[in-house]
């Protein structure tokens, strides 16, 4: 399987979620993964107090990109060195839109 294929596969499935998966490859190509030519979104049935519908999006169980790693130079103060972290998935998942309070009637932050 090429990254030609992925792209034309990606390109031929609904055109609103290409973006998405677009970031999703992108994020397993920095992070050197293997892609997958299919992937699957489920419902995570749950209590989302940010979330009406009751249930969120997620790719959780078959991403795009799986198995790939992250060097990372640690600095002298901690150690020194370098380290090298295993990814397992780059998953995407709808966001719930979280409201945080700044404190202030007036501020929010979402």
């Amino acid at each position: 399987m090429g990254l030609a294929d992925l792209w034309e596969q990606l390109w031929d499935s609904t055109k609103h979620k290409y973006l998405s998966h677009l970031h999703a490859v992108n994020g397993g190509l920095v992070l050197y993964c293997k892609f997958s030519l299919s992937s699957k979104f489920n419902r995570k049935q749950d209590f989302y107090l940010d979330l009406p519908k009751w249930y969120l999006i997620s790719q959780f169980d078959v991403p795009i990109p799986t198995g790939g790693y992250l060097d990372v130079d640690i600095p002298v103060e901690f150690g020194g060195g370098h380290t090298r972290l295993g990814i397992t998935r780059v998953h995407m998942e709808e966001n719930v839109g979280k409201l945080l309070d700044s404190g202030s009637f007036s501020q929010a932050c979402v």
